[in-house]
């Protein structure tokens, strides 16, 4: 398996496989309207792994030709991605997108959860996203790309 930083070509297919992994979670779970909570939850998704993508903190794992897995890798003081930086890539189309509403709320347990981090935690690297493709699920894939992620911060 070879890791390897995200590009733009990779986008969509990094914001489906982290969308499929996540669109149950509770934490999501903002709105009745599943549709409209799906839109949001996916066009914010697509606008985090692309500002993750141009930071260079977005990676994918690849066997063969194909990705089987992809993580967001945080360095330490380098963890929150600006509100300015969300807008640059396209976060000012939200109200056309989506729901303002939904996806404001999304945003907000999101911003909540991370205040639960004491402050010490800026000084560390941090996984913020780690997904592998359903189709290679139960291949030690996830345990393989940990290994690969201490040796690229060590």
């Amino acid at each position: 398996m070879i890791i390897r930083t995200a590009t733009l070509e990779d986008l969509d297919h990094v914001t489906k496989l982290t969308y499929d992994a996540f669109h149950d979670y509770p934490l999501f779970n903002v709105s009745t309207d599943k549709s409209q909570l799906q839109q949001a939850l996916y066009f914010l998704l697509y606008l985090n792994t692309l500002a993750n993508i141009r930071r260079e903190d977005c990676f994918v794992c690849v066997e063969g030709s194909e990705i089987v897995a992809s993580f967001i890798l945080k360095a330490p003081q380098q963890h929150q991605i600006s509100f300015w930086t969300y807008v640059k890539v396209g976060g000012w189309q939200l109200p056309f997108k989506c729901s303002p509403k939904i996806a404001g709320r999304i945003m907000q347990n999101l911003s909540q959860s991370d205040d639960v981090m004491p402050e010490e935690f800026e000084n560390f690297w941090y996984i913020d996203t780690l997904v592998v493709s359903p189709k290679y699920q139960g291949q030690k894939i996830g345990s393989r790309t940990i290994s690969q992620i201490i040796d690229m911060v060590e």
